[in-house]
């Protein structure tokens, strides 16, 4: 019985969308109706003609693997970098980008940002790796390797 409602109001919101314009009101004992016509004064049109476009950050999420997104999503990865690392921070960002694991850049622009990262983290060389928990000091690309392998990311 209750599928049977539910296709019925289904039914009723597609044609409904198939004419081009929906409303939706509340009544006076607070039941919610939609319809292709106001139904009272306070109805409201609903826009469904043209859905959103999407965001830049949808297209480019949709443009990463699935592997890499879902190993990304528990294993955030960051590489924390200053001005100046010269040829390890290339190196290290253009690793991470052949392999398409998507990762945030933090860049340490002063010596208190970089001695309060060091105290945090007891890392002194930079550029470092950050895959969920576990750092990777400097551009060792076995042991970047290892890291994004043990939390999933594609190859």
């Amino acid at each position: 019985m209750r599928a049977g409602v539910l296709l019925a109001a289904l039914l009723l919101v597609f044609s409904a969308a198939q004419a081009g314009e929906l409303y939706r009101w509340v009544d006076k004992d607070g039941v919610v109706h939609y319809g292709d016509s106001p139904g009272s004064v306070d109805a409201e049109k609903l826009n469904i003609s043209t859905p959103p476009a999407p965001d830049a950050s949808e297209v480019q999420a949709a443009s990463i693997p699935y592997g890499a997104r879902a190993a990304a999503r528990h294993f955030p990865v960051t590489l924390y970098i200053f001005k100046g690392c010269g040829s390890p921070c290339d190196q290290g960002r253009a690793y991470l980008k052949k392999r398409g694991v998507p990762y945030t850049e933090k860049s340490l622009a002063t010596q208190a940002e970089f001695d309060a990262f060091r105290k945090r983290t007891g890392m002194s060389n930079l550029p470092v790796l950050q895959v969920g928990q576990d750092y990777s000091e400097g551009y060792l690309k076995q042991n970047w390797s290892s890291a994004l392998d043990d939390a999933g990311f594609p190859k």
